[in-house]
């Protein structure tokens, strides 16, 4: 089983960009491109469900 993931969200309607890499060992990054200013975070986790739940928060907030 893959213990990271690494991948890209673009909007087609700007040039903003989402790009996370998750390690289930417990940490992530996570850059946002919005406006031509870069956003950079590291969430902590400590099992595979708080990966997901990083990752789908970040993706969430990212598309609103």
């Amino acid at each position: 089983m893959p213990e990271s993931l690494g991948f890209t969200l673009r909007k087609h309607a700007t040039d903003d960009e989402f790009e996370a890499v998750v390690w289930t060992g417990g940490w992530a990054d996570v850059d946002y491109l919005l406006g031509g200013e870069v956003y950079s975070f590291c969430p902590e986790f400590r099992d595979i469900d708080g990966a997901y739940a990083a990752v789908v928060k970040d993706v969430e907030d990212f598309l609103s």
